[in-house]
């Protein structure tokens, strides 16, 4: 997947990755004069910092899934042949899905700047008039692209972990070895939140068409939801009908041993153990979460606000500062 290629290797390759991105994202906006234009420099900045973000983060994503896939490859009840297919499908992809996403994104960038300019005739007039409409015109290309091919490859992760829901080993007794679903399902929506608290930066300073980022909050958001709900709800709904039926087992295991109880003390202990083991299944978590993967979820959770809110309250401020 060429999006992971463009990360180099090494500890601090996704460090490098963003930062050289970053920095010719900004010398070519620099050069066409969007950077310094006041009535573009907030759009340049954010095709340079959600471009710059994507991909680093979309390449540590894929790495913590494979890493989850790897600590439930010993509970699938799979054929090796199977497991290593669906592992490579994390960073490999056919060159029809690329071409179907790039083919999309670029499709989507038209009709999206058909909408801004209210015609074919305008967009193609203002990517031809002078190097600064160019690059205004054309930086929302990649971003559709990288969007599209990350967001789909993420779907498709999510997707192998929906399917592995029907072939995992599920003990109630001990259902952290599920923990992996859902620290899967809350890595993968960073991608998609991160991008979301990025476009506040394109209200800075100037007024906005909202029609420049309401296509992009609609591409986002359901893909989100998926990203989210696919990998746990079908292992939740698994958790809750194995609890049912094992407490429904035991529920007759008990009533039977009290109606043949008569003060034998192996029976009470028997029927004590039976208790005991009732309890522990009716307390049996049916989520495959922990406090920790909650606690992350919360804080992606309160990002996107926090970034809307402080975008609002810097662009007050400098209405005031201006205005006084």
């Amino acid at each position: 997947l060429w999006l992971l290629r463009l990360v180099p290797g090494g500890r601090a390759g996704r460090w490098w990755c963003a930062v050289l991105l970053l920095l010719l994202l900004c010398a070519f906006f620099s050069a066409t004069g969007a950077l310094s234009n006041p009535d573009t420099w907030a759009a340049a900045a954010f095709f340079c910092a959600i471009l710059a973000y994507i991909t680093p983060v979309f390449h540590y994503v894929t790495e913590r899934s494979e890493a989850a896939f790897d600590e439930v490859v010993s509970h699938l009840t799979l054929d090796a042949e199977t497991i290593e297919r669906l592992r490579s499908g994390f960073s490999r992809k056919s060159g029809a899905w690329l071409m179907v996403n790039t083919s999309l994104g670029v499709l989507t960038w038209v009709l999206h700047s058909r909408l801004l300019a209210g015609g074919f005739d305008e967009m193609f007039a203002t990517i031809s008039r002078d190097p600064l409409d160019f690059s205004m015109a054309v930086g929302p290309l990649p971003v559709w692209v990288f969007m599209f091919c990350a967001i789909h490859a993420l779907v498709d992760n999510a997707r192998i972990f929906r399917g592995l829901t029907r072939s995992v080993e599920i003990d109630l007794l001990d259902t952290t070895i599920l923990t992996p679903f859902g620290r899967m399902a809350v890595a993968s929506t960073l991608v998609v939140i991160g991008a979301q608290a990025l476009f506040p930066i394109m209200w800075l300073g100037t007024d906005t068409n909202p029609w420049t980022y309401i296509p992009g909050l609609f591409a986002t958001g359901l893909p989100l939801l998926y990203l989210f709900i696919a990998p746990v709800w079908p292992l939740h709904q698994r958790l809750r009908q194995l609890k049912r039926l094992e407490l429904e087992r035991l529920g007759a295991d008990i009533r039977a041993r009290r109606a043949s109880d008569q003060g034998d003390p192996e029976r009470d202990g028997a029927l004590s153990t039976l208790l005991v083991y009732r309890r522990e299944i009716a307390d049996a978590n049916e989520w495959p979460f922990d406090l920790s993967i909650i606690a992350r979820f919360g804080v992606y959770l309160i990002i996107v606000p926090l970034t809307w809110i402080g975008a609002a309250l810097i662009e007050n401020l400098v209405d005031l500062f201006i205005s006084s």
